[in-house]
């Protein structure tokens, strides 16, 4: 009962900070447009940008990345063209905190640990994470 308690004060959270259940799906910045994340100057942005990369150090679009510190997790965004999600809700970034850095829908063929990366303690530069080939 008391983790349905967090996960509803969480998902209430996320609605209050939206401006309604109704809007949460437009909640996060669009990068699933390529020709928006041209020419962005993602240093000038306060919150925690996460790029995923395959082996080779290529882009990775539409994986949703996702962080959580210990069982609380925010809506996962979804990586752009460019592999880059912007972690924040309108315009307002995440408090800043080490959070584990998790992956959905990781594409066919690679894998990911979702213990291996963690966000730093504050905001900085793009933290860069690398899928692996599936053994």
């Amino acid at each position: 009962m008391k983790k349905i308690t967090k996960i509803l004060a969480t998902i209430l959270t996320a609605a209050l900070l939206c401006g309604g259940a109704a809007t949460m799906a437009s909640c996060s910045r669009k990068n699933d447009d390529p020709a928006a994340n041209e020419q962005v100057d993602y240093s000038q942005i306060k919150a925690y940008k996460v790029k995923v990369v395959d082996p080779d150090g290529k882009p990775v679009a539409g994986v949703r990345v996702q962080i959580c510190k210990g069982e609380d997790c925010m809506q996962p965004i979804a990586t752009g063209a460019d592999g880059v999600a912007v972690l924040e809700y309108k315009g307002a970034a995440y408090p800043e905190a080490i959070y584990e850095i998790h992956l959905q829908n990781v594409p066919d063929g690679y894998t990911f640990d979702n213990t291996k990366y963690k966000t730093p303690a504050t905001y900085g530069d793009i933290i860069e994470v690398k899928l692996d080939k599936a053994a």
